[in-house]
């Protein structure tokens, strides 16, 4: 598979395909450890194929498929299977059509979760609980594996799951279907349970995994970097600061490593000092991410609503706001 969005999917890639240690491993650091090491396995076993690029392809597949296939059943009729056809190829050529050319995990992510979600909604309430949950595999399989890929991202949109899962409970097809009835109760319970378990044991293992080797010392200092680089987004200089870099025992020089990302190769800037770093920020400059005040959150708000360089989603935003409110 060659392209790619953005450098953290390349470095994912070559991490599970042993490119860039020199073997396979599943020590993908963002992909919990159970699918990284599925994919470092069979990637051992046949080199020659890119078996995260196929995994993150095949996932954009899969959830166009079930949400297409869902549609089929949904609808009898021949013009109503071929517009909804129409329709969701319309849907993907404008809001997915790029990430899945150069794919980025991140948005696999949602789009295995969304769709898992998409089936929730539609699911067939009144069916019994056995032939419920057999008919929520894919659902489930879809969620979690967007799970394991970029646990993040699913933790980010599980309030849309937990709705979708809602409005699928009171989605009965029989017309004498009751919600509240003890069997239909338990039928969600047992759904929810089965996908929280699935994401326990994988997250479980994970840590397990990250335990040894040194490994839980790297994730303490990855997270401290990703609360510096990604959320809160400001690099004091030592021009401005030298009193916190002069504490922590940072030369000037050495400053400059942390605005162009080279902090890898300093020795000072390690998780103590980075972590320093982020605490300055919070409690001298003002700059974590959720100290923006109200104004300034309405004022990115409007921007994200209303620029075009965020089209087409905020189109996208903008009809299922209408849908929610209609």
């Amino acid at each position: 598979m060659g392209y790619y969005d953005m450098n953290d999917d390349i470095m994912l890639k070559e991490i599970i395909s042993g490119q860039f240690t020199g073997a396979p491993s599943g020590y993908a650091i963002y992909i919990l450890y159970p699918l990284a090491f599925f994919l470092a396995v069979i990637s051992r076993i046949c080199p020659v194929v890119s078996w995260f690029g196929v995994f993150l392809v095949g996932s954009i597949i899969a959830s166009c498929y079930f949400v297409l296939k869902r549609f089929w059943e949904l609808i009898p009729a021949l013009w109503g299977k071929i517009l909804s056809s129409i329709v969701l190829i319309l849907v993907f050529t404008g809001v997915a059509l790029y990430p899945s050319l150069f794919v980025q995990y991140s948005f696999v992510a949602a789009m295995l979760a969304g769709s898992g979600a998409m089936l929730l909604i539609t699911a067939d309430g009144s069916k019994k609980i056995k032939d419920f949950i057999i008919e929520n595999i894919p659902a489930i399989v879809l969620i979690v594996l967007g799970f394991m890929l970029r646990w993040q991202m699913v933790v980010l949109i599980g309030p849309m799951i937990l709705v979708a899962g809602i409005i699928g409970w009171f989605n009965g097809r029989d017309v004498e279907y009751k919600p509240l009835s003890k069997n239909n109760i338990l039928k969600f319970v047992y759904l929810a349970s089965i996908i929280i378990a699935l994401m326990g044991i994988a997250f479980g293992i994970h840590k397990i995994a990250y335990s040894v080797n040194g490994w839980k010392e790297f994730e303490k200092y990855n997270k401290v970097r990703t609360e510096l680089y990604d959320f809160q987004n400001n690099y004091p200089s030592y021009e401005d600061y030298p009193e916190l870099f002069d504490g922590l025992g940072i030369a000037k020089e050495e400053s400059v490593l942390l605005k162009n990302y080279n902090i890898a190769i300093s020795n000072s800037l390690d998780t103590n000092a980075l972590q320093a770093i982020v605490d300055y920020n919070d409690k001298q400059l003002g700059f974590h991410y959720l100290s923006i005040s109200l104004r300034s959150w309405l004022s990115q708000y409007k921007y994200r609503l209303t620029s075009k360089a965020d089209w087409p989603w905020t189109i996208v935003a903008g009809v299922l706001y209408l849908i929610c409110f209609v």
